[in-house]
């Protein structure tokens, strides 16, 4: 029965035949990245673990190999992308003469990448891949809502039947009564983040819902579903009762808003301000509220006091990990098993080279997205830009509570692929095409949907 693993692989080769790269992306990638689990297993000797996204990825690999690759326009952020990829690896060769994690991240890690950047760069496709993000998302959070209600994981429930014993995610975790809804996304936290990316690309939409190049739409869906589709995203969103996530949320909401000034340099500065202004206090508080033993094994005080010892006991060994760490098998200080920040994990396990990589991805697809959103030509632009900074820095703050993993790493690397080939519409082309002046398309009505 495992084998049903193929079902997608063998769709995305047809879908490739019959449109291509982008036909495959959008008709078969897309959903099985974002609707489907990723604890369920095709096991064949002496290959990884495969799941549902990472075969759909591979016939989506050799046909980009193929037919893009000639195409590709090389940037700085490839090499560190493949520098990154590699140490997730390397070490785990060097010390345990193990390659399987090397190729998984290859796989869920460098294809994606390279699928944002030879899909994402049309601004059509773009707009097209974000509706089906949201939409997507919001199908699978509204079935994973049962979870919250009877606190078991319906995608567990039903593909069990085709795996048996075979379920590699964290039972229900319940808090406040209610189980923590984690869908297909592995647990509450990385479904945070991924309904957290759709949020903000669905305010995006709910804004901007033209289906045609920016330009009023006749067929484009009633304002009132796109509404429906933000509130379902919000409320599966605390369904997750995932405190990071919660407040990554908040910062990206914060991000956005910026889009929405007249004068975006302006309000950057206002918003950095305003951080500061409550963060230090803010700072100030936590160190108070973590202070003292460890008591009430569970509650929010002892979690976070869990957290801010990771760093007490782990960082003199990622110190001694070197440049590529210690791969996944790495020693337990303390008897906490759980690595809870991905900053600290990632060096543990990459090494600094990891460590150095990655913020130089987070880094590098952060001004990139600031610099699109400050110097786009439309209003557009400028909001889709700042949606996007606002979600790599949820992203970039969720992640000091949590790890990097299941679908949330392959969507980080879309990002990433996106941040390359991101490019502004050609806003008199578009005011042409639906013979209007460009004054007239700057002048679509505002909703003020982030703030």
């Amino acid at each position: 029965m495992p084998y049903v693993t193929l079902i997608p692989a063998v769709l995305c080769v047809y879908a490739l035949l019959q449109g291509g790269t982008r036909n495959a992306f959008l008709k078969v990638v897309l959903p099985v990245l974002l609707v489907f689990p990723t604890n369920f297993y095709l096991q064949i000797t002496h290959l990884p673990d495969l799941n549902f996204i990472d075969v759909t990825l591979i016939p989506l690999a050799l046909w980009m190999f193929v037919v893009d690759l000639p195409h590709w326009r090389y940037t700085r952020m490839d090499l560190v992308v493949v520098l990154f990829i590699f140490s997730c690896g390397y070490s785990e060769f060097a010390i345990y003469h193990g390659w399987r994690t090397m190729a998984l991240a290859v796989i869920e890690g460098l294809i994606p990448y390279m699928a944002g950047k030879v899909v994402l760069q049309d601004p059509g496709t773009r707009i097209e891949a974000t509706k089906r993000f949201v939409v997507l998302v919001t199908i699978a959070s509204f079935l994973g809502m049962y979870e919250y209600f009877y606190k078991t994981n319906p995608y567990k429930e039903f593909w069990a039947r085709f795996y048996p014993g075979q379920w590699g995610g964290a039972t229900t975790q319940i808090r406040w009564g209610f189980g923590r809804m984690s869908g297909p996304y592995v647990q509450s936290e990385a479904a945070g983040i991924v309904i957290m990316t759709a949020l903000l690309l669905g305010l995006w939409v709910l804004r901007w819902r033209a289906q045609r190049g920016g330009v009023p739409d006749p067929e484009s869906r009633p304002l009132k579903y796109v509404k429906l589709v933000v509130f379902t995203l919000v409320l599966a969103l605390v369904m997750t009762e995932a405190r990071g996530p919660w407040i990554g949320a908040v910062i990206a909401l914060g991000v956005a808003s910026i889009g929405l000034a007249k004068n975006p340099r302006r309000r950057s500065i206002v918003f950095v301000a305003v951080l500061l202004l409550v963060g230090v206090p803010a700072y100030q508080f936590g160190k108070d509220y973590i202070s003292g033993r460890r008591t009430s094994y569970g509650s929010e005080r002892e979690t976070a006091q869990y957290r801010a010892a990771l760093i007490d006991n782990y960082v003199p060994l990622a110190q001694s990990g070197g440049p590529w760490g210690f791969g996944r098998e790495l020693p337990i200080v303390q008897g906490q098993g759980s690595i809870d920040n991905e900053y600290l994990f990632v060096w543990l396990v990459q090494g600094y080279i990891g460590l150095v990589t990655f913020l130089l991805l987070m880094s590098g697809g952060t001004l990139i997205f600031f610099n699109f959103g400050i110097k786009g030509e439309s209003r557009r632009d400028r909001e889709l830009g700042f949606a996007l900074l606002g979600i790599l820095l949820g992203l970039a703050f969720t992640l000091t509570t949590v790890w990097l993993g299941a679908q949330s790493f392959e969507v980080f690397f879309l990002l990433l692929g996106l941040s390359q080939v991101i490019k502004p519409e050609n806003v008199a082309q578009l005011a042409r095409a639906a013979n209007n002046s460009i004054p007239e398309l700057h002048a679509t009505p505002v909703l003020r949907v982030y703030t």
